[in-house]
């Protein structure tokens, strides 16, 4: 069902549907350049659809993998040949049962492997945040300065020995090859006992929670500042967390994926090939000077078309229809193309 749903939303982004008395889709403007004819006829009609293409290259949606080429710790590797989402490929083990491979996964994979999408790889070090880490309320007023380390230094300095300590303490657990933490939270009561927790450290040093259930202020964000053998997970507040320091950084490599510059990707859609006319027929007056035809369209796919419509079951075929073009009769007897065709 997802498979078709998948297909099903290019096959939509085609120019229009194909079914009589559906509702019919708009192509790019005509180019401006079409050349008038003095007389409409059959073959000047279809001349004038035909040099009105050139500009209107057909395109798909890249909109269902967008997600999945976005900087994040997920390396997919190539995966060159033919086959559909959700079955075994050549080289992927076809003779082990699998799990049915997600289209926009294998999509993407397959696109790599046919050159169509490359990849670019960044190496982020991060802090190693792990152990268990003790809340504090120093009692200490906002020392108003931007620089995490000199308001930990302020707070240390000027903290009230009495000052209550609030008892929510914080389990913290690397996930390995990213760069998220996970553990509980706790408060040390019945009511309130190993409550889970997400959270994700930065490049500098920041460790933002995503998922904390405690008292107002203690969820951050915190910047990790070590001191000796201790460390700090430092606030804009008076709150704080107490560590024991690591003193070491993990690094984990970052995949962004880009459809190549030379395929002219944009604004979410990608050429995927052009459009061929056929015959034009049922050419009518509607008035002196205004006439209708249909004509037979069909689609030359690209490589990037090909291995789009491919892996998601399409094949290559059923990418045609027909078309309605209008025409106008200039003043000086010619008649042009009044665009946007539609199919």
């Amino acid at each position: 069902m997802r498979l078709y749903c998948c297909l099903l939303i290019i096959v939509n982004s085609l120019a229009g549907c194909n079914k009589p008395g559906a509702p019919s889709g708009t192509a790019p403007p005509a180019a401006p350049t079409t050349r008038p004819a003095t007389v409409l006829n059959e073959d000047t009609a279809g001349q004038l659809i035909k040099e009105s293409l050139p500009s209107a290259p057909f395109t798909l949606s890249t909109t269902m993998i967008q997600p999945f080429m976005a900087e994040s710790a997920t390396e997919y590797a190539p995966l060159p040949g033919t086959g559909t989402a959700g079955t075994p490929n050549e080289g992927e083990g076809a003779d082990t049962p699998q799990e049915p491979m997600p289209a926009e996964v294998y999509l993407l994979r397959r696109l790599i492997g046919d050159g169509l999408v490359k990849s670019a790889v960044k190496v982020n070090s991060y802090p190693v945040i792990s152990g268990t880490w003790a809340g504090i309320n120093t009692c200490v007023r906002s020392s108003d300065s931007s620089d995490p380390a000199k308001h930990l230094d302020y707070v240390l300095a000027n903290q009230n020995a009495t000052c209550f300590k609030f008892p929510l303490t914080l389990q913290l657990q690397p996930v390995s090859n990213s760069n998220r933490v996970s553990g509980t939270s706790n408060r040390g009561t019945e009511a309130w006992a190993a409550r889970p927790l997400e959270a994700s450290v930065t490049p500098d040093n920041r460790l933002i929670f995503h998922r904390l259930d405690g008292p107002q202020g203690a969820e951050g964000p915190f910047t990790y500042i070590e001191r000796g053998e201790r460390a700090y997970l430092v606030g804009r507040s008076d709150y704080l967390y107490s560590g024991t320091a690591s003193r070491k950084r993990a690094e984990v490599k970052t995949y962004t994926y880009a459809f190549r510059p030379d395929l002219g990707q944009s604004n979410g859609r990608v050429p995927a090939g052009k459009y061929e006319i056929g015959a034009v027929s049922n050419l009518l007056l509607t008035i002196d000077t205004r006439a209708e035809a249909t004509f037979a369209w069909s689609v030359s796919l690209n490589p990037a078309g090909k291995a789009m419509m491919e892996a998601q079951g399409g094949g290559v075929r059923g990418l045609a229809g027909t078309g309605r073009a209008e025409f106008a009769k200039k003043p000086d007897g010619t008649w042009v193309l009044v665009p946007p065709l539609r199919f």
